[in-house]
């Protein structure tokens, strides 16, 4: 399952770039990106599903309608026509592509090292809030394990849901006047998910902290409607996916060492709300890095 989200989501977001280009970027991303929201947002009818069945159904149902929609994307999705090129000389070598070329076009690019740095940090500080929440809620509120989860994901990504699709139709619309549309976006919804957090961790009343977690819903994904779209400003075109596949291969990893690291701190008897306002000094630190994000200077012409 991990190989197969691995295959799809660098394919999915350059494909969407070769379609939507100039002013719908962004948009078609939050747009994608927010199949992804709805998804973990239903994640608790899993649960309720194996209550009402035996648990191996959950699995057959949703493999089997996973293949159905294989099925259909194998029919339907194209790649978009490719442009016309102007034939080249008689024996001229043909231009390939490899890993190593893509990674030493990456790296070599200032702006995509802040940008991995951010989305790794991005990660982190996501995920010591998500992960952890739950049973923040259960602790502090009396809640069940079971609607502890569904009232964390519920608003979350119902927030997220709406988020996906402002954050996206605003970095567009922006981008028409502003050059660096996207990146003040990114900046501003990682600034509004910041004092939702805190307000989360803090807050005694359960309407305050659901209030602030469908706040940080809505501002936390305006920087990932925006990612590949800003990628597409600051890398070399051709190893797009490759670039999308290194972010999100760094920022599991990261995640995946968030919640360990988070396991171990509450062994160390660290509250919670601690490790949640790390989480949002992380993000004011996201911010700044996002900030600094610039395309790469045009090459002077040659003579």
């Amino acid at each position: 399952m991990g190989i197969s989200e691995a295959c799809y989501f660098p394919a999915a977001g350059a494909l969407l770039m070769n379609y939507h280009r100039n002013h719908t970027r962004s948009l078609a991303n939050g747009i994608h990106l927010s199949g992804v929201m709805v998804g973990s947002g239903l994640g608790g009818l899993g649960g309720w599903i194996a209550d009402l069945y035996d648990w191996t159904f959950v699995f057959e149902l949703f493999g089997l309608i996973g293949i159905v929609y294989a099925g259909v994307l194998f029919f339907l999705l194209r790649d978009r026509p490719a442009e016309q090129i102007t034939p080249s000389p008689t024996g001229a070598p043909t231009e390939t592509v490899n890993l190593i070329q893509a990674l030493r076009s990456l790296f070599s690019r200032p702006a995509f090292i802040i940008a991995l740095i951010f989305w790794g940090l991005l990660g982190l500080a996501s995920w010591s809030f998500i992960g952890w929440l739950p049973a923040y809620l259960s602790e502090q509120f009396g809640l069940s394990q079971g609607r502890a989860g569904l009232t964390a994901m519920g608003y979350i990504y119902g927030g997220s849901l709406v988020g996906m699709i402002v954050g996206g139709y605003w970095a567009d619309r922006w981008s028409r006047t502003h050059a660096r549309a996207r990146i003040w976006v990114g900046v501003i919804g990682v600034l509004l998910a910041t004092p939702a957090i805190l307000f989360a961790a803090n807050a005694s009343v359960l309407t305050l902290v659901l209030v602030s977690l469908v706040i940080y819903g809505f501002g936390r994904p305006f920087p990932d409607a925006n990612m590949v779209p800003i990628l597409c400003e600051i890398v070399d075109r051709r190893f797009l996916a490759t670039g999308v596949g290194v972010l999100n291969m760094f920022a599991v990893f990261v995640g995946g060492a968030t919640i360990y690291a988070g396991g171990a701190l509450r062994d160390a008897n660290v509250g919670i709300s601690t490790v949640f306002n790390c989480g949002a000094a992380g993000l004011v630190v996201c911010a700044v890095l996002l900030w600094f994000v610039r395309e790469p200077a045009p090459k002077p012409a040659t003579p």
